[in-house]
């Protein structure tokens, strides 16, 4: 009898203890699907936050792109220091930061060419040339670029619309006649130190009075491109500075995520769960 009831108490001694580590194991197991839930919503969190900051600073950077349209279209010829005044008073290293620079680009015809250096040159930039160098059906050149710093100036001249990136941007912009954005691209302002890739966004202006109802039509009317040039490292480093050091941020041009694609790594030094990505 006393060893049924010892064998009893083990018994339960044992279901006990066996129990306990269940319940341990159960409440461990919820706790941590609880923690990674909460994780989870606050990585979607995070993530819906930061797509809303760029969209948000695009819809902005649109606007000042148009602004740059209405101050051409309300004038019968913008001069170098009219634009320089112009970009100075919008203080865009200030209110839109992440902007490198806001320019204007010329579009020209190959009978339009020598003019145009002559008339530049003419200003006091006798070394200026449209480049690079060959023969296009179209042509076009950086004529303003703000801040004309030592950076800037190194675009000065450049026909963008050479390049097929670029020109895939402008000829969207041109048929359209909406603001358009360039894909990944390396900026000619680039100079060796800290390098980062770039990209455009261009808004058409075209000739006044001019029928714009086709696509050819615009073509034929296109006189120039407001444009604002962006490194992205930069951009985005303005832009969602807040959220940089709680996310891993990795962006590609399009939807291949590939290296020659990417545009920006944050290479940030958290701890990264591979339940969490976008």
């Amino acid at each position: 009898m006393k060893f049924n009831t010892y064998k009893t108490m083990k018994l339960n001694y044992v279901l006990t203890f066996f129990f306990g580590i269940s319940i341990s194991i159960l409440i461990g197991y919820s706790s941590y699907h609880i923690n990674l839930d909460k994780k989870q919503m606050l990585f979607d969190s995070l993530t819906k936050k930061i797509t809303h900051q760029i969209y948000n600073r695009m819809d902005t950077y649109r606007e000042v792109l148009y602004s740059g349209l209405g101050f051409f279209e309300a004038s019968n010829e913008v001069t170098r220091k009219e634009w320089s005044i112009f970009v100075t008073k919008l203080q865009i290293q200030k209110y839109f930061s992440g902007i490198q620079g806001l320019g204007y680009t010329l579009v020209l015809r190959e009978n339009e060419l020598e003019k145009n250096i002559k008339q530049i040159r003419s200003q006091g930039f006798e070394s200026y040339k449209i480049f690079p160098k060959g023969k296009r059906d179209l042509y076009t050149s950086i004529i303003f670029l703000e801040p004309f710093n030592q950076r800037n100036i190194r675009a000065f001249g450049y026909d963008m619309y050479s390049e097929k990136i670029r020109r895939k941007a402008m000829n969207n912009a041109i048929e359209t006649g909406l603001p358009s954005l360039s894909g990944k691209v390396k900026l000619v302002q680039e100079n060796g130190i800290d390098e980062q890739t770039g990209f455009l966004f261009y808004a058409p202006l075209y000739k006044k009075n001019m029928p714009l109802e086709t696509k050819q039509q615009r073509y034929d009317a296109i006189e120039g491109f407001v444009y604002a040039v962006f490194r992205t490292k930069d951009f985005l480093t303005n832009t969602i500075k807040d959220s940089l050091p709680l996310i891993d941020l990795k962006m590609y041009d399009g939807n291949t995520k590939s290296s020659n694609m990417l545009l920006y790594e944050s290479n940030s030094q958290i701890d990264i769960n591979e339940n969490f990505n976008k």
